[in-house]
């Protein structure tokens, strides 16, 4: 499903964040265009050794949540653009957050096609079976940019501040 990110306030660096995300049998693709300024990005740099770390959505982090439509749990999955990522688990919004193995992710990389255009996908291996035939998810990105302040994009931003847990903000439906 082919979604694009709104800036929580209008940004002068980033132009547009698109992408697409998508189930194929136990792995969830999901991909980020991102245009701009984007010289004025801080990008972590490559992970040698990519894993989970802690804290990622402090600095430029790209991010999906899914859970079922009709209930309160979900996953919660962050992505450095150097290679490390999370996954976390939720009974309600922001409760029970617990590291989650539910999300494992399988690859990552970043493409810088042009001075303004990068690219960043990966491929998540999801438990197919514990999970409902039809997902929510949301999408989401923090931009780090060179004086440190942070930049926000969301499918939409229905509190007026930047909380991507927000099931409101949850706004794709698709099925596994």
């Amino acid at each position: 499903m082919d979604f694009s990110l709104l800036p929580l306030r209008p940004d002068s660096i980033i132009d547009a964040i698109e992408g697409a995300l998508s189930l194929d049998g136990n792995r969830i693709h999901c991909a980020w265009d991102i245009t701009g300024k984007l010289a004025q990005v801080l990008w972590p740099p490559a992970a040698t050794s990519p894993g989970r770390q802690m804290q990622l959505w402090e600095h430029t982090c790209f991010e999906f949540f899914i859970g079922p439509v009709d209930g309160t749990d979900y996953v919660e999955f962050n992505l450095s653009p150097g290679g490390n990522w999370n996954a976390f688990s939720f009974s309600d919004v922001r409760t029970g957050m617990q590291e989650s193995d539910r999300l494992q992710c399988n690859t990552s990389k970043l493409t810088r096609a042009a001075p303004n255009v990068a690219n960043l996908g990966c491929e998540v291996a999801f438990e197919r079976q514990s999970w409902p035939a039809r997902l929510r998810a949301g999408v989401s990105a923090v931009i780090e940019d060179t004086d440190k302040s942070l930049h926000y994009f969301a499918l939409a931003h229905t509190t007026g501040r930047p909380d991507f847990h927000c099931r409101d903000n949850h706004i794709l439906i698709i099925r596994a």
